[in-house]
């Protein structure tokens, strides 16, 4: 007598089931699934579905396996993308476009079968890729056993990304060794193995080796682990709650939200919808913790996010209306930068560049010319998704999209929205703010929100306008642009869904932790903007030629050494390194936003600024110097210390750079900087003590020591101590000259205060302490962006 083993229940994607199949105990052979009327075994009726879509194979062994037959829209497991693929309890197979589509679960009846079936040594299909995961989540020979059970039958446990891991998670964000627990004298040990993405115990990323009990919370990348408990993959806890948000500005005078509840299931496509100025960007920033709400809680896959950030921030995708991408650098340069600096550290670059090629593929631009191009050279739909793509390549389950279809046209708009459906789809919830009505035709749901932050309606698409009782979406904004429209919607959709029972409570502020490894970062930002700088050619060719350009005309005017000369090349120094670097940090203000929300440290990308800078400025330095060197002067009165000239050139130029970067960090917009650095060069050439005397105890000599120019120019002094002062006539001699010298720094008329040592040595300190106020002061700049 054949026992059932399996059933395989055909659902449309509205959950209606249509069939049941039922596979008996040493069954053999293989179901094709196709479209309806080509003899396909298990027929679906949809257009979107191939003529042999796909086909289970079920092996002598009793395993089941799905392969896609080079269908044209794809077979998907629990949302993955498959090619081939091994069966297991529960498991969704899905077919066909979104709403109209077909799914396949599985059932196994004899779990003992199941259990057998895991065996590592059981026979596959021939063309199986080896290095293929069959599932999400691998326990080796333990599939079904919790973490205390494991531990306790080897002692020593691995969990990580690598083949040979007792625990296999082949997210690229786990490092490959990424943690270990160990039976110690009774008590389950739990250590972090130096991965890039961390450990978490009870929302805290550990650092030491942490003794666990049963209540412990574990979380690694998108799993959950408890000693005994079976491990739970997170994502497919309900995606985004929402309650009771509130968002107060002007000392609690404002509000910008107000009682905000709503719950979004996985893999939906919602759209967040109302008039200007209602809180569409402000509830998205809330949702992704961006800018946390005044009070309330938002749970992402049942996690309190504000209290558990720094673990869920890994989940979480976050496109700005802005793009966060570099428009120098070509597509797939922009992928492999984000890559190196988001995936953990071991990730090889063959595995990125396959990470790639899914990520691209996902989103329908898997084209091998368009990876070559410049971001910037893309249209506004293409910028957009390789936004996205960048957020893909972590695996994000939540994405969130700050109004994506604005600069795109309706061509354009339609193939977007269709790749976001794909997406959501697959797996990942997404969240997009938008204006535009014809949106709506993509999504699952829809949220509105009204002037003052009221949540006045969250549903399913089909029924908004009934419930504003309108007859278009014009219409549900018209009745949404008042406080007091708002206020109405509001309580009728609360009291259409009932109290909500949220308890309000003031968040606190949010701890974020970053542990990233700081010279790995900052080495992998250095490359970056270094290959930035040189893909942008011709500024950077404009920018090196400035040195020569300027020195040539010095070599024009002057035929020697003078004072004149130095100051020149003291006020030269001073714009290269401001002009350099003052739009630096405000030009990618989106992208370092993005970027700092998830791993960023302040540290290393400043350093890495200074460092590119700092390097083009040593050869503006060698330029200007060389030429000043070899073509002002005479055999009597020649520039003296060619090096020592040099290197203080290039040290003004980096002390500019940092003022420059200063600039740039206290700016929100380039157009702001640039009216702003005229106001801060003119001075330096006024207060230098060249054009003018600078009188004593005044408020002009006290600024004067906040002058670059004024150290800059008395340094160069000190270097060139022999300057031609004037000429004298012999009587005798006629027709001859004579040039006296005098001691470089006896031009300049600047008074010191009482007991300030006048030597280079002093001009260097005064320059560095000076430059420490700008780092200083540039670092809380950027420490003050943070809006965690």
């Amino acid at each position: 007598m054949h026992l059932p083993f399996a059933r395989l229940l055909l659902y449309r994607n509205n959950d209606t089931l249509l069939r049941r199949f039922v596979l008996k105990q040493g069954a053999e052979g293989t179901i094709v699934i196709g479209r309806k009327g080509f003899g396909a075994t298990i027929e679906l009726d949809n257009p979107y579905i191939s003529r042999k879509h796909a086909q289970i194979e079920i092996l002598a062994n009793g395993t089941l396996w799905v392969r896609d037959l080079n269908s044209a829209g794809g077979t998907y497991v629990n949302g993955q993308i498959i090619t081939l693929h091994e069966l297991k309890h529960t498991d969704s197979v899905e077919f066909g476009s979104d709403g109209n589509g077909y799914r396949i679960v599985l059932e196994m009846v004899l779990v003992e079968t199941n259990n057998a079936l895991s065996d590592d040594s059981a026979p596959r299909p021939n063309d199986l890729p080896s290095a293929h995961l069959a599932s999400d989540l691998v326990m080796t020979d333990y599939q079904n056993a919790d973490l205390a059970s494991l531990v306790a039958s080897k002692g020593h446990i691995i969990i990580g990304r690598a083949e040979d891991c007792d625990i296999r998670l082949p997210q690229l964000t786990i490092t490959r060794y990424h943690a270990s627990i160990t039976l110690e004298n009774g008590q389950y040990v739990l250590r972090d193995l130096d991965s890039k993405n961390g450990v978490f115990v009870n929302g805290i990323r550990i650092k030491e080796p942490t003794i666990l009990t049963d209540k412990d919370d574990i979380n690694i990348g998108a799993y959950r682990f408890r000693l005994r408990k079976p491990v739970e993959d997170i994502r497919k806890q309900k995606a985004i709650v929402a309650e009771g948000l509130i968002r107060t500005v002007n000392n609690g005078q404002t509000a910008i939200l107000r009682e905000v509840s709503f719950k979004i299931p996985a893999q939906e496509l919602v759209a967040v919808m109302g008039p200007s100025g209602c809180g569409k960007s402000t509830l998205l920033k809330a949702l992704n913790g961006d800018v946390p709400a005044t009070s309330g809680r938002v749970l992402i896959h049942g996690i309190d996010l504000y209290a558990n950030y720094d673990y869920l921030k890994r989940l979480i995708g976050y496109v700005p209306q802005d793009d966060i991408v570099h428009k120098e650098l070509t597509v797939e340069q922009s992928l492999f930068y984000a890559a190196k600096l988001r995936l953990s550290g071991d990730v090889s670059d063959e595995d990125i560049r396959k990470k790639i090629d899914a990520v691209l593929a996902n989103l329908n631009i898997a084209d091998a010319e368009l990876r070559h191009r410049r971001v910037g050279e893309l249209s506004g739909g293409q910028r957009k998704r390789i936004s996205i793509a960048v957020e893909l390549l972590t695996d994000p389950s939540v994405l969130f999209l700050d109004e994506p279809t604005s600069p795109l046209d309706p061509e354009t708009i339609e193939e977007f929205l269709l790749c976001l459906q794909s997406l959501a789809r697959k797996g990942t919830t997404i969240v997009m703010v938008t204006h535009k009505p014809d949106d709506l035709y993509y999504v699952n749901r829809v949220l509105f929100l009204a002037k003052g932050g009221f949540l006045t309606y969250f549903g399913d698409k089909n029924n908004y306008l009934s419930f504003f009782n309108a007859k278009n979406v014009i219409e549900v904004y018209a009745k949404n642009r008042t406080l007091e429209q708002g206020a109405m919607w509001a309580e009728k959709f609360n009291g259409s869904i009932g109290e909500s029972g949220v308890i309000h409570r003031a968040n606190p502020e949010i701890s974020k932790q970053r542990n990233e490894n700081v010279l790995k970062q900052w080495w992998w930002l250095t490359a970056r903007y270094f290959h930035i700088k040189l893909s942008d050619r011709t500024n950077t060719l404009f920018m090196l030629l400035q040195a020569p350009i300027i020195a040539g005309l010095l070599a024009l005017i002057f035929k020697e050494v003078e004072l004149s000369v130095l100051f020149f090349m003291t006020i030269s120094a001073i714009w290269f390194g401001t002009n350099n670097s003052a739009k630096e940090i405000v030009g990618e203000l989106p992208i370092y936003r993005r970027e700092r929300m998830f791993n960023l440290r302040v540290g290393p990308y400043l350093f890495s600024k200074i460092a590119v800078l700092t390097l083009f400025s040593v050869v503006q330095a060698l330029l200007f110097v060389g030429i000043v060197h070899f073509f002002i002067g005479t055999e009597s009165l020649a520039m003296q210390n060619f090096w020592p000239m040099t290197f203080w050139m290039a040290y003004l130029a980096f002390s500019a750079t940092l003022m420059g970067l200063f600039l740039s960090s206290q700016m929100n917009n380039t157009e702001k900087v640039m009216t702003v650095i005229p106001v801060v060069l003119i001075p330096q050439i006024i207060l230098a003590g060249v054009i003018t005397t600078i009188p004593e105890k005044s408020v002009v000599e006290v600024a004067s020591y906040g002058m670059y120019s004024r150290w800059g120019t008395q340094g160069f002094t000190f270097i060139q101590d022999s300057i031609r002062s004037y000429s004298i006539v012999n009587p005798a001699k006629p027709d001859s000259l004579a040039y006296k010298t005098v001691y470089g720094p006896d031009f300049l008329n600047l008074p010191n205060t009482p007991g300030f040592s006048e030597t280079l040595q002093t001009n260097f300190v005064a320059i560095t302490i000076l430059n420490i106020l700008f780092f200083a002061g540039m670092w809380w700049a950027m420490r003050k962006k943070d809006s965690l």
